[in-house]
């Protein structure tokens, strides 16, 4: 909230490794409010957004020796399984494209988060 009473602009944000943890309410919120902190030709860059739930992206990558070794990790640590994520498809922000911000979805090159996509974002 303090955030949006600033007048200061930006040149550039990153946001990374954070959309999962919010829902995409609270996501489109916080993204609206940077949005409008941003300069004109201001980036914003976004990345390592999951695709998928955290078991299924784990599992895409993982032999099942090792599946099964993340399965008991998981057991011994309830509360990692209890915490809220929410994965995200390309269209949450394409519906953020306006004439003045243009889009672009980037791949991670990072094995463990080759299923996630990156965006950037730049004001005109």
């Amino acid at each position: 909230t303090d955030l949006k009473k600033t007048k200061i602009k930006f040149n550039l944000i990153i946001i990374n490794s954070v959309a999962q943890y919010l829902s995409h309410k609270e996501f489109s919120k916080t993204l609206n409010i940077l949005l409008k902190k941003l300069s004109k030709d201001g980036i914003i860059f976004i990345g390592e957004i999951p695709r998928f739930n955290r078991f299924l992206e784990l599992f895409m990558i993982m032999n099942p020796k090792k599946i099964f070794y993340l399965l008991l990790y998981f057991l011994k640590r309830p509360s990692y399984v209890a915490q809220k994520y929410f994965p995200y498809k390309k269209g949450f922000f394409k519906n953020k494209a306006t004439k003045n911000l243009s889009i672009k979805f980037l791949k991670t090159n990072s094995y463990f988060f080759k299923k996630r996509f990156c965006v950037y974002m730049k004001k005109l």
